[in-house]
């Protein structure tokens, strides 16, 4: 009897043993820890910023991730308030909030973390931890274009402006290199500036004339972008005029000189020099006038040069001279 008993008192307190539900054991010593993450979608591609700088425009998740590598609120549960300090708390049971930043600038984010334990059946309320996590934002614009001006005819051997413009938000690096071709072109090796404004002049001297590749690589804090511009450089021509006017010059002279020559009228070289005697008929004496003897004359010229004046009588007699003294005897025409 006595044993019926007592084995009656044990099955009623292994019974009301089985009702009673054991507390979860707390370890409320570690604090509430955990950081803010921030996610940015553009297109099909999601970029983690963890530096506090995002892209303005842009899909934007802040994320509380729990660092509880103790697992001391596995069984808690969260509420989540956020402050964008824009007047309108936002209260979440969710460790994530979206937003989107349009304008560039400094924004700042805080979140109050709230865990705590409960058990509905005994309708119990455990002790609580909070924590509040803030976040100082740098919102940039990303770097969305590049565009290259500069002038409309690039010659050989003329320092050449470039102006680089990029809408992004700077301070930003530029990576730029010229090669021969825009299919290969590589920015690999280039030369290196930074921007601390959106516009900037690159200056290159091209030594050949030819097609040419502009490849220019920009980046900021939060985007980066490539684009690859084609040039062509020509010769300058006024080097060529320079040359080619003196020659062409100096060709239309001689041309004109061997024309002149074979086309111009032949003229003698020398005129012929014809001297004629002045015969002066003067009044002869009577001894010449009457009588036989016949009238002596006296050619000097070209045909006689070297004769000497002889009587024409046979009997010596000495006539009288045609020329009178003192008169010329020659006179020179030109013929």
């Amino acid at each position: 009897m006595n044993s019926i008993v007592i084995l009656s008192v044990i099955l009623c307190l292994k019974a009301a043993a089985l009702d009673v539900v054991p507390e979860p054991e707390l370890d409320l010593t570690g604090e509430l820890a955990g950081t803010l993450a921030f996610y940015q979608t553009e297109g099909n591609q999601t970029y983690l910023r963890s530096n506090g700088e995002l892209a303005s425009d842009l899909p934007t998740e802040a994320v509380f991730e729990l660092q509880d590598p103790q697992n001391h609120f596995r069984q808690a549960s969260f509420t989540y308030t956020w402050d964008l300090r824009d007047g309108t708390p936002i209260q979440t049971s969710e460790p994530r909030i979206a937003m989107n930043f349009t304008l560039p600038g400094s924004y700042s984010l805080s979140v109050d973390v709230v865990a705590y334990w409960e058990h509905s059946s005994h309708g119990r309320a455990f002790p609580t931890q909070s924590n509040t996590f803030k976040a100082d934002l740098t919102v940039l614009d990303a770097v969305r274009s590049i565009e290259v001006s500069g002038p409309s005819s690039i010659l050989v051997d003329q320092s050449v402006a470039l102006t680089l413009a990029v809408n992004g938000s700077p301070p930003m690096t530029v990576c730029w290199s010229i090669t021969s071709d825009c299919q290969v072109a590589s920015l690999k090796h280039c030369h290196v500036l930074k921007m601390n404004g959106k516009r900037c002049i690159l200056n290159y001297t091209f030594p050949n004339s030819g097609h040419y590749c502009l490849g220019v690589k920009v980046k900021n804090d939060i985007s980066a972008m490539q684009a690859f511009q084609d040039l062509t450089v020509q010769q300058d021509v006024t080097h060529l005029f320079l040359f080619i006017l003196p020659c062409a010059a100096l060709l239309l002279v001689t041309i004109g000189f061997i024309g002149f020559s074979a086309f111009r009228q032949p003229t003698p070289q020398m005129k012929s020099l014809l001297e004629v005697t002045d015969f002066h008929f003067s009044s002869p004496s009577s001894k010449n006038l009457s009588g036989d003897h016949p009238l002596e004359v006296t050619m000097m010229g070209p045909c006689c040069a070297g004769c000497s004046p002889h009587s024409a009588t046979e009997g010596g007699t000495e006539g009288s001279p045609l020329l009178p003294s003192g008169s010329p005897s020659v006179r020179s025409y030109l013929a």
